[in-house]
């Protein structure tokens, strides 16, 4: 599974790198995490104050297309979260050069 999303990553990065400030935050990347929840991302934000922002990237779980990427505001992404769930879509949290990933079923 982690081929897989580092497979969408790369197709990712060729795709859009030159398209949007947000990825350029990608090669800033130190450390990464996977986690099993989306909530699982709360124990990530507790640092951040209700209006700092992180940067989201979604993709369809079905096959993998970009959905969304951009700034978001803590405030939202809980808002978010707690109205969808993140169902249908896997995502990546960008927190300083941090990377946190959501894969079901990923280890």
């Amino acid at each position: 599974m982690k081929k897989l999303l580092f497979g969408f990553f790369g197709l990712f990065q060729l795709t859009v790198v030159a398209q949007t400030q947000e990825i350029e935050k990608l090669r800033l990347v130190e450390t990464s995490e996977f986690i099993q929840e989306p909530k699982d991302i709360l124990t990530h934000l507790d640092y951040l104050q209700e209006k700092d922002s992180v940067v989201l990237i979604t993709f369809l779980k079905l096959n993998g297309m970009l959905l969304e990427h951009g700034s978001i505001s803590k405030r939202e992404l809980l808002k978010t979260l707690e109205k969808t769930h993140f169902r249908n879509r896997y995502f990546v949290v960008l927190l300083g050069k941090k990377a946190v990933f959501y894969l079901e079923g990923s280890n």
